[in-house]
């Protein structure tokens, strides 16, 4: 048992060393313009996260599929045109609703109660300002695209709110904090994509975007990874 599951954490460890190797020769071939090499390194993202996750005993099958649209959406993003870059933000449209699902479930009340509280009326306002201010920056830019990128930055913003509450249960869970740091680099993202997509685009934002990306999904798998152990515990 014991060197069985020494073996699992190094396992586990090498699959995070590939994934942070595999990371930035991605970034590198992309700043490069090392088309092949960036096709090649680029799928490996999620599937070595995904790796990393099914080392866990107990897994969540929405996670799973959560990770599986987000490698779809990335490479409808590698075809490089505004319609699959618009289809690829919608499949992470989708993520966005998974997410906001499996977190409302984690809350220790319902939302409902949440809403109610006073200390919810600070990330409420943090986050309808987020919505209200990048729409009044790039709405002009959007033309056929605004409702869309719309839908988006609201499903993103309930997302950021209702894991803020997550994590104002417990203030000190590195994993939630975890969590929330994703989804707000998530945030920082959305809204330079946006900005490529419809303003202006150059290598630079490019390898921002997709380092950001990178490290977003790493933050929010940790937290898939470890705090649903820890619950899991506690309940035995």
């Amino acid at each position: 048992m014991f060197i069985g599951s020494r073996l699992k954490k190094n396992y586990s460890f090498f699959l995070l060393c590939f994934f942070a190797i595999n990371a930035v020769i991605n970034l590198i071939a992309l700043y490069h313009d090392l088309l092949l090499l960036e096709w090649l390194t680029k799928p490996l993202i999620i599937i070595f996260l995904t790796g990393f996750y099914l080392q866990k005993k107990e897994r969540s099958s929405a996670y799973l599929f959560i990770l599986f649209i987000s490698w779809i959406g990335n490479f409808l993003f590698m075809l490089k045109s505004p319609t699959y870059t618009i289809a690829g933000l919608i499949c992470f449209w989708g993520t966005l609703l998974l997410f906001s699902h499996l977190t409302i479930t984690d809350l220790n009340e319902s939302l409902e109660k949440k809403l109610k509280k006073r200390n919810t009326f600070v990330p409420l306002i943090i986050f309808t300002t987020y919505v209200v201010g990048i729409m009044w920056v790039l709405g002009p830019y959007l033309s056929d695209y605004y409702f869309i990128i719309f839908a988006y930055a609201i499903t993103l913003a309930f997302l950021g709110f209702i894991v803020s509450l997550l994590l104002m249960e417990n203030l000190k869970n590195i994993f939630r904090l975890s969590f929330l740091l994703g989804i707000l680099i998530l945030f920082v993202d959305a809204s330079i994509i946006c900005y490529q997509l419809f303003v202006e685009d150059s290598i630079i934002i490019s390898v921002t975007v997709r380092g950001l990306y990178i490290l977003a999904q790493l933050l929010i798998c940790l937290y898939f990874t470890y705090e649903h152990n820890l619950k899991t515990l506690q309940n035995d």
